[in-house]
């Protein structure tokens, strides 16, 4: 359940109040409930970029018989899916989706700087459209 910040403690109680007592009828031991803060989500423009990137990483691979760490030798083919999953483990991700916004924009960075480094400069990055493109929310900053 998701709480905005304007939401008063009052509010906030009578909601989580309100859905508790929906739920009763169906916990006869009691409820297990977390707070946690809320992370801004990213856009559908932010996501698509990050997806563009391992597309562009694909491409890149096909074109230039390229494998990232000579993946060569254990894959027979290597596409944007495979790209991803790469990285993600590379990288300690567990789940893209669960990036805030500055995780994303920091995850397609060291991906692409990673191919930047194993081709010795012939990989040509990918960039955001506009400057402010992982600022931009309709959250505000990051």
């Amino acid at each position: 359940m998701f709480i905005p910040a304007q939401c008063t403690t009052e509010g906030a109680l009578n909601l989580i109040g309100r859905q508790l007592e929906a739920m009763r009828p169906n916990a006869p031991l009691g409820f297990d409930l977390t707070l946690v803060p809320h992370k801004k989500q990213r856009s559908w423009l932010q996501n698509r970029f990050m997806h563009a990137v391992f597309s562009h990483i694909a491409e890149f691979c096909a074109t230039n018989d390229f494998m990232p760490d000579n993946l060569k030798n254990y894959l027979r083919y290597f596409n944007s899916d495979v790209a991803k999953t790469y990285y993600k483990s590379k990288f300690d991700v567990k789940s893209t989706g669960a990036l805030s916004i500055k995780e994303c924009y920091e995850f397609c960075e060291k991906v692409q700087i990673d191919m930047l480094e194993q081709t010795s400069g012939v990989y040509e990055p990918i960039y955001p459209p506009e400057k402010d493109y992982f600022e931009r929310t309709k959250y505000g900053d990051m």
